[in-house]
């Protein structure tokens, strides 16, 4: 089965929104310098490209796309908008 969920997210902030869709993969914001909506496309499978990604990085043949640094970063994202919603209040980060 190629596609394991649907998974969208979405990022209110004081300053804007910011909209992901994984299936496909596509991140939409807009631009206050564009003026205008823009979207960002990445064709091809997600999961190959993140499997690719390490295994060149385990080969030396460049440097690993998303580090445990990342994964700590988004959690605290997470865990914000859960205090958020939970506090009725914006959470800085």
């Amino acid at each position: 089965f190629p596609v394991w969920g649907d998974v969208s997210l979405a990022l209110i902030g004081t300053e804007g929104v910011l909209n992901l869709e994984l299936f496909p993969w596509t991140l939409n914001y807009y631009s206050e310098d564009a003026g205008k909506h823009l979207a960002i496309a990445c064709d091809g499978d997600l999961n190959q490209r993140l499997l690719q990604n390490f295994v060149e990085s385990i080969g030396g043949e460049t440097t690993i796309s998303a580090n445990g640094l990342d994964g700590l970063r988004a959690l605290e994202v997470a865990e914000a908008a859960y205090k958020s919603v939970s506090a009725r209040k914006v959470i800085s980060l």
